[in-house]
């Protein structure tokens, strides 16, 4: 979840790039997951 700020301070640096996509598409995907492992723990 730290990473978040880096991801959007990357997107804003370099533009909407493969790389950039790629990076805030997998971080998406990390706090989905993130969010629903918390959720079936009951937090």
């Amino acid at each position: 979840m730290i990473v978040g700020p880096l991801v959007l301070a990357a997107i804003a640096l370099w533009g909407r790039t493969l790389v950039t996509s790629a990076l805030a598409g997998s971080y998406l995907l990390a706090f989905v997951g993130y969010v629903l492992y918390s959720g079936s723990r009951g937090f």
